[in-house]
């Protein structure tokens, strides 16, 4: 059986979207591979090691605690924060950043990291390293040992950066090419290269990515007899879901808000609509001084509950890969209206199982008509559950994962 070590953050309980594709992973190949997690965590190793047990018992856990530094890595550190400090001070932290690039890794940073991590292949016999999320992309450039590398691409940080840059700034975009050409060198150095969707590999291949990348997507864990009669429902609003740490959450829904919104209180005053995830105070306290209607509603321990009985919204014009709060609300048959970019990579059609827009107007007479047609409300929830019940099953899942790590160890790994 092949061994796979999966190097990850805290991850569990889930916290967002990506943490819980992650989860989702583990929870099924722990009964198809040799499982290992090696854990970077803050909370002690004997709590974090029970926890994962508890909701992985097939799998076995490593365990790394990234505040645990020797001097030089304390003395470092420390430098780098004296440094940044008086840049900021003298006002050439923008100029500093665009001569020096910081594009490679500091491999004395992560010098203990890198360290556990060999010695934990070593003396597990492991066949596979696996990397996941755009943090970890670099690494690979740690792992001594004589191993295969994969890393899980969630989200393609150059083309993230591309849809943000200005054409005027020639700085700007000339640090831009030469982090996307670092970006795929890297990715190019590892065995195999999972995307979340085909766009993604299709995109990879024709940018120059040559190592072997397999379309494997985010697993969302199918859930049935809980989905909403919308005909019975009296009161209909509207949900996102994300924090604002993450940028295109805060860009899409500051659009949405000034494009959309007004239009969809014209015609429907009473709508709420109600945003899940942490968000800073400042910005709820400016948001609901400007706009009525709006509810923060934090971090939710059961997000099926927040879901229900709305609408979701998904202004998301930035990134790539797949949004898992589609997956989550379509598995809950939860209607949603999304731009193009927040459904890519998911195959759901405008129209038929979902409504997608790009334009301000169009996005806001979308979301009133699904506010006044429970039938087609009703429609859309059960051909978007339909479809990920088709597209996203299990048995798909593992078949993709099981493909690119048995190619990987038997070194036949190919473009799929």
């Amino acid at each position: 059986m092949i061994r796979l070590l999966c190097i990850s953050g805290d991850i569990y309980p889930p916290k967002t979207g990506g943490d819980q594709a992650v989860f989702n992973a583990y929870f099924l190949l722990q009964k198809y591979l040799d499982l290992h997690i090696f854990v970077i965590g803050r909370d002690g190793e004997e709590a974090t090691t029970a926890k994962y047990k508890k909701a992985l018992p097939d799998a076995k856990i490593g365990y790394f605690n990234p505040n645990c530094k020797d001097r030089y890595e304390f003395i470092h550190q420390v430098t780098l924060r004296l440094k940044k400090l008086l840049q900021k001070i003298f006002n050439v932290e923008t100029e500093a950043a665009q001569r020096e690039l910081q594009l490679t890794v500091n491999l004395e940073r992560n010098a203990n990291l890198y360290a556990a991590i060999n010695q934990y292949v070593r003396n597990n016999a492991i066949d596979i390293v696996q990397f996941e999320f755009a943090s970890s992309l670099f690494w690979g450039e740690g792992i001594v040992e004589p191993v295969k590398k994969v890393f899980v691409q969630h989200e393609i940080q150059y083309v993230v950066k591309a849809q943000r840059l200005s054409r005027n700034d020639e700085n700007a975009r000339m640090k831009w090419g030469i982090e996307k050409n670092r970006e795929i060198a890297m990715m190019n150095a590892y065995d195999a290269i999972i995307t979340l969707s085909g766009d993604d590999r299709n995109r990879l291949i024709s940018d120059g990515v040559t190592t072997p990348i397999y379309a494997s997507f985010a697993k969302v864990q199918i859930r049935q007899n809980i989905r909403i009669d919308y005909q019975k429902v009296d009161r209909i609003d509207l949900v996102f879901v994300g924090p604002e740490s993450h940028i295109p959450n805060r860009h899409g829904m500051s659009w949405f808000l000034k494009e959309a919104w007004p239009a969809i209180l014209s015609m429907n005053p009473d709508t709420q609509l109600h945003i899940v995830g942490n968000w800073s105070s400042d910005t709820i306290r400016k948001w609901t001084s400007i706009y009525r209607n709006i509810y923060f509603d934090g971090f939710v321990d059961n997000l099926i509950l927040a879901l229900q009985k709305r609408v979701m919204i998904v202004p998301i014009f930035e990134g790539s890969g797949i949004r898992m709060k589609i997956l989550e609300a379509a598995n809950a048959g939860v209607p949603f209206v999304a731009c193009s970019i927040g459904a890519e990579g998911l195959g759901f059609e405008n129209g038929k199982n979902c409504f997608i827009a790009d334009d301000g107007k169009i996005f806001a007479d979308k979301v009133n008509t699904l506010l006044s047609d429970k039938k087609l409300l009703q429609r859309f929830s059960n051909a978007a559950y339909e479809h990920i019940t088709a597209t996203f099953s299990d048995e798909r899942f593992i078949q993709s994962r099981m493909q690119c790590y048995e190619d990987v160890y038997g070194g036949i790994a190919r473009h799929i």
